[in-house]
């Protein structure tokens, strides 16, 4: 296997999404535990600087805040678009989806576009 290639699979775990499918895991997923998702961003964080993901928003990857779900929550609730929600957070719309889906706040089959999103993100 190629180091680029288990570092998108490592990128990919780290956001709470199968590497083989782009579907969010569930809440019962190891990869959706905080202590589990930090220490994949360690390892992320000491690869040299060329493999590390540095295209997309500047949050993209980071672990979520209990507020920042909270707000984004109430934000979305309220009619903000996905376009707005992903700048607002410096996320991508995958990553707002994502998190909205892993929340219980929305569902896949409310984006039409959910595995457009998903696909272009991890390939």
């Amino acid at each position: 296997m190629e180091l680029s290639r288990a570092t998108e699979i490592i990128n990919s775990l780290a956001d709470g999404l199968d590497p083989a499918t782009g579907k969010a895991f569930g809440q019962e997923s190891p990869y959706q535990n905080p202590e589990i998702i930090r220490a994949l961003h360690v390892v992320i964080d000491a690869l040299p600087r060329r493999l590390r993901r540095t295209d997309g928003p500047k949050n993209t990857g980071k672990a979520w805040t209990p507020e920042d779900e909270a707000e984004l929550t109430k934000q979305f609730e309220s009619g903000i678009s996905l376009e707005d929600l992903a700048a607002k957070y410096e996320r991508t719309k995958a990553g707002i989806i994502t998190r909205l889906v892993k929340l219980g706040k929305a569902d896949p089959g409310q984006f039409p576009d959910y595995d457009k999103y998903l696909h272009k993100k991890t390939s």
